[in-house]
Formats: C-alpha cells, sequence, structure tokens
C-alpha cells in the first residue's frame, strides 16, 4: 500500500517541477506576444498617419513636389507595413512556439497520469488479492488496517478523477493543435504578403527615382512631361469616344444583372478619388464627358482582389507601347454573376489569363501605370456580354496594345450600384 503511495507521490512531483518550468517559458512567451502586439499597434497608427499625407497629395498632382511627397508617401507606408509584416510574422513564430510547448505540457501531462494510473491499478489490484488473513498477519492492529482501506478508497476516488481529467486534457490538447495550424496558416500567408511587399517598395523607390531623373528635379520639365502626357491621354480618350459612339449594338435589359450588392470591394481601406459617370473632373479629363469607373486613393503595392469570383479573361500593359497613356498594367476578371470587372494602373500583376480566383483573393498590387498621376486603383464594371478584350487597331498611340473594349452601347455599369455601401 504505501508503495502506491509514493510512487504516485514521485510522479506528482515529476509533473509539478516539469509544469513549472513550462509555465515560466510560457510567461516569457506571452511577455514576447504583448511587445509585438504592441509595436503592431504603433505600426498601425504610423501608416494611418502616412496615408492621410497621401489624401493630401493623391489624385491629379498639380505640381513636381506633390508628386513627389506622393510616391514618397507610399514609399514610407511599404517601409512601415514591412515592419509590421515583420512583428506579425514574429508574433506568429512566438505564438506557435508557446502552443507547442502547451502541446507537449498536455501532452506529458496525459502520459504521467496514464502511467499513474496504470502503476497505481497494478498495485491495487496485488493488494485486493491479499487474503484477509494475510492482512491481519501484516498488520500490528485493526487501526492499521483500517486506514489502509481508506487509502484504497481514497485511491479510487482519486484515480476516477485522474480519468476524467485526461479526457478534458486530451480536448483541450484537440484546441491547441487546431489554434498550432490556424497560426501556422497565417504565418504563411504573412510571409507571402511580405514577399508581395518588398516587391513593391522596389517598384515604388524606382518610380520615384525616374521622376527625378526625367524631370531633372525641375518643375518646369514635369510641367513639359505632364503636358505631353496628357495630350496623348486626350487623343487616347477622343479615339475611344469615337470608336464607342459607333458601336451598332445595344446592351439588352436582361443582360444588365440585378443591382445588389454582389461584389466585395477590391482593396482594404476605400479613399474614393473619382466617381462613376459625369463628375467634377471627368469633363475635363475625358472626351466622352464621363468616367468609365471610379477611382480609388491608395499607396503603391496595396493588395488588389478580385471583386467576386470568376475567370481571368486577360492581363497586359498599356505602357509597353510608348505614346499609348491608357491603362499601365491592367487585369479583367470575368464573374460568375453576369458582371466583368477592370483594374487598372496597377504596379505588378499576379495571376495569368486563363485562372480561376476566388473571392478576395490576390491579383494585384496597386501602382501608378499608365495614365496617372498619383498612385491609385481604377476600377470599371462592365456588363460581361458588352466588353472583349481586343488588339486597338483603330487607334495611333495604342494601335499595337491588347485592352478590353467596349462591344455593345450600355456596357458601362456604377460599380457603385454593386458594391456594399461605404
Amino acid at each position: 500500500m504505501h508503495n502506491i503511495i509514493k510512487y504516485t507521490l514521485a510522479i506528482c512531483f515529476i509533473f509539478f517541477f516539469s509544469t513549472a518550468i513550462n509555465a515560466a517559458s510560457v510567461k516569457e512567451l506571452n511577455s514576447q506576444i504583448d511587445n509585438q502586439k504592441n509595436k503592431i499597434q504603433q505600426l498601425d497608427s504610423e501608416i494611418e498617419a502616412q496615408k492621410k499625407e497621401i489624401s493630401k497629395v493623391s489624385g491629379e498632382a498639380q505640381n513636381l513636389s506633390q508628386a513627389v511627397s506622393s510616391l514618397q508617401a507610399s514609399e514610407n507606408i511599404l517601409d512601415k507595413s514591412i515592419s509590421k509584416t515583420e512583428s506579425v510574422i514574429s508574433k506568429s513564430n512566438l505564438t506557435i512556439e508557446k502552443l507547442d510547448i502547451e502541446s507537449n505540457q498536455k501532452t506529458e501531462k496525459i502520459d504521467l497520469q496514464k502511467e499513474a494510473i496504470a502503476e497505481a491499478l497494478r498495485k491495487q489490484y496485488q493488494t485486493e488479492t491479499e487474503s484477509l488473513i494475510e492482512l491481519f498477519l501484516t498488520k500490528k492492529t485493526f487501526s492499521e488496517i483500517w486506514t489502509d482501506v481508506e487509502t484504497l478508497n481514497m485511491l479510487n476516488e482519486k484515480l476516477r478523477v485522474r480519468i476524467s481529467e485526461i479526457e478534458d486534457e486530451k480536448e483541450e490538447l484537440m484546441e491547441i493543435k487546431k489554434e498550432e495550424v490556424t497560426e501556422k496558416l497565417v504565418l504563411l500567408e504573412e510571409k507571402q504578403t511580405l514577399a508581395l511587399q518588398q516587391e513593391s517598395i522596389i517598384y515604388a523607390k524606382q518610380e520615384k527615382d525616374q521622376l527625378l531623373r526625367q524631370t531633372k528635379n525641375k518643375e518646369s520639365e514635369y510641367r513639359r512631361i505632364l503636358s505631353t502626357k496628357l495630350e496623348q491621354k486626350k487623343a487616347f480618350e477622343n479615339e475611344l469616344f469615337l470608336y464607342e459612339s459607333a458601336l451598332k449594338d445595344v446592351l439588352e435589359k436582361n443582360e444588365i444583372p440585378t443591382v445588389a450588392s454582389i461584389l466585395s470591394w477590391p482593396i482594404e481601406k476605400i479613399w474614393l478619388t473619382q466617381r462613376f459617370g459625369k463628375t467634377a473632373d471627368s469633363g475635363r479629363l475625358y472626351s466622352s464627358g464621363t468616367h468609365n469607373g471610379i477611382d480609388m486613393g491608395t499607396s503603391v503595392g496595396t493588395r488588389v482582389n478580385s471583386a467576386a469570383a470568376g475567370t481571368v479573361k486577360g492581363i497586359g500593359n498599356t505602357d509597353q507601347y510608348p505614346g499609348c497613356y491608357s491603362y499601365g498594367k491592367w487585369v479583367l476578371v470575368e464573374h460568375n454573376n453576369g458582371l466583368t470587372t477592370l483594374y487598372a494602373h496597377l504596379s505588378s500583376i499576379k495571376v495569368n489569363t486563363g485562372d480561376i480566383v476566388g473571392n478576395g483573393e490576390l491579383i494585384a498590387l496597386s501602382g501608378n501605370t499608365g495614365y496617372s498621376t498619383g498612385p491609385h486603383l481604377h476600377l470599371t464594371l462592365f456588363a460581361s456580354s458588352g466588353v472583349e478584350v481586343r488588339q486597338y487597331t483603330q487607334s495611333i498611340g495604342c494601335k499595337q496594345a491588347s485592352i478590353p473594349m467596349l462591344v455593345k452601347q450600355g456596357g458601362y455599369l456604377d460599380p457603385m450600384a454593386y458594391l456594399p455601401k461605404l
């Protein structure tokens, strides 16, 4: 009987000592995790401050200083975003390490309890097989016999409690394992985000350096370049207006999806700089007098997601053709609901023609390509039967480029009618 008690106490001591060590490690890791959380919050505040700077200078830049400031703000945001992502990765690694310790601790606890129970049951079985005469012969008094019986009963009760605790520990272990798997998926996604951000900051720096080289940091040279771009943009817009005005096919009512919030916003933070249709700037900027999409101010390298599930119908880059100041890098996605979305002025494209994409899936990074005097994302919405990717042979400056083109009048739709209200 004394062997049972001694063995159980030994197991309890080993378990307590092991748990104390693990508890100290977990406490230290929790402290490090909290530090990373605080750092992430601080970086979020700094990023928001930089975004406000962009909002002051984004859109149609009026001078070289504003253009450079906008690109510099984008670069600063990416710098801080990279630091934030690195902190998120560090926090995830620490969390996984903590969960691993907790998982091992739970497993160790279960194994030790199983060992203690098994050994106690073996000893108990040996004791119970002793005859009453043997029990009396080995004990001096009836009081000692009674104490042993009481101890045995108490041990039986503790065994039942331990078995119940093991079942609870197993459930807790499964939850820890699930949490660890989730955290590893977060870690993988954050590492991919970091790679995209590092790519974007290279682009942002090149964009700023190129602007300064082209202008020789002189306002007059910037004005000259901007004027040339504007003339070529107007020529492109005029050609497009004449082409679209001559279209004979007209979109039927049954080809237009029912208006509803069936799309998702393609970027996380929404700041509209220009809406669809006739706007304050559309008469000045477009030959048609209307804007065929919406513009969202955002820094270079912002993640651009597909607004709904669908198929990539085309990708391209009008900057490959000198004098074609149009969409720059663009992606066209045809959705399963009768709508097709165009994303333009991108810095990097992450999909290929024919790819199947899910709602909210990464397709590109925002940029400043094409005719764009400030980093932003342009989104055009078409009725799917009203658009095709075609070579723009009727154009002068863009005749070699293949771009999404309207094939039926009425094919442009207001994205705001299909997106969640702000």
